[in-house]
């Protein structure tokens, strides 16, 4: 998969993974703007957080920009995980993506 674009979403009331890849890897992704909600009644560990939110498999590239992660248990990283860009910043969201790349 290629140039694929999540923006200004909003995730949560999920069963298992917030955002997964899979096998399949994807060679550029953006995530941006984006409301993850981890709050959940199901949570393996009882405390109301979600556990593996993101499962990002494969040789996956992408960038997150500008979004608001909560309700999560814990942050993992792979080593077949490659990371090209994290940026997490608390801008105010701008509808000029433009706009929002200069403040960062």
């Amino acid at each position: 998969m290629k140039k694929i674009w999540l923006d200004r979403i909003k995730i949560s009331c999920v069963g298992r993974q917030l955002i997964t890849t899979n096998k399949a890897s994807t060679d550029s992704m953006t995530i941006g703007n984006s409301d993850f909600d981890g709050n959940t009644d199901y949570s393996a560990s009882c405390d109301g957080h979600h556990d593996w939110s993101f499962m990002i498999y494969g040789k996956t590239q992408f960038s997150m920009l500008s979004n608001y992660i909560h309700g999560t248990w814990a942050v993992r990283r792979r080593r077949r995980v490659n990371i090209v860009q994290n940026v997490l910043c608390g801008q105010p969201l701008s509808d000029n993506v433009d706009d929002m790349l200069s403040q960062t």
